[in-house]
């Protein structure tokens, strides 16, 4: 009886390892995810400004405003 209380608290302790590894884990996905998140804003802000001076360059409000 003794042995198998010992092999269950064995057991126990390192299922709680694992758990907290999991949620270490976890959250450094989360961290990492952020950042792909933030750099794909950036890339789509980027193209959106791009598209925006290719319009006002090619109506000629750019040339308008050279003259002012």
């Amino acid at each position: 009886m003794e042995d198998r209380l010992k092999m269950l608290e064995h057991k126990v302790e390192r299922h709680s390892k694992q758990i907290a590894k999991l949620f270490n884990k976890t959250e450094t996905t989360d961290l990492k995810l952020d950042k792909i998140v933030l750099t794909l804003n950036q890339i789509r802000f980027t193209f959106y400004g791009a598209v925006g001076y290719y319009a006002i360059s090619e109506f000629g409000v750019m040339s308008a405003l050279k003259f002012v």
